[in-house]
């Protein structure tokens, strides 16, 4: 079950089939919300930090990261760039930010670009 910033269960997270590591940008799909987290911090249990949007929010996102949306039209998630490669994925309305390095967040995209992490709206 969702609560605040966590997430309890053990529910049917996703990743993108680009990703071969064991850390990896993990989404779950519900009715109503997309929830993301950062698998390096699974370990977490109970008080992992979660991003949770809007399915639309979600979409818009993906359709931005694809260049088939204005940047920061989705009005809720961004990215920056950090220092040694790493992608900080910034939820704006909470402040929450999940950090992935370059071959996680690659992975990510390539996963988005062949439709697998896509929200039904």
């Amino acid at each position: 079950m969702f609560s605040g910033t966590t997430w309890n269960t053990n529910a049917a997270w996703r990743r993108s089939s680009k990703c071969s590591m064991s850390s990896c940008v993990e989404v779950l799909i519900t009715g109503d919300r997309v929830f993301v987290r950062d698998s390096k911090q699974n370990d977490r249990v109970g008080d992992q930090p979660l991003i949770h949007v809007d399915p639309a929010v979600w979409r818009t996102f993906l359709n931005e990261l694809l260049g088939s949306a204005a940047p920061g039209s989705n009005g809720v998630l961004q990215t920056e760039s950090l220092p040694g490669g790493w992608t900080a994925l910034i939820d704006t309305s909470t402040g929450l930010s999940l950090h992935y390095d370059d071959q996680e967040w690659t992975a990510f995209v390539e996963g988005v670009a062949l439709g697998e992490l896509v929200s039904p709206v």
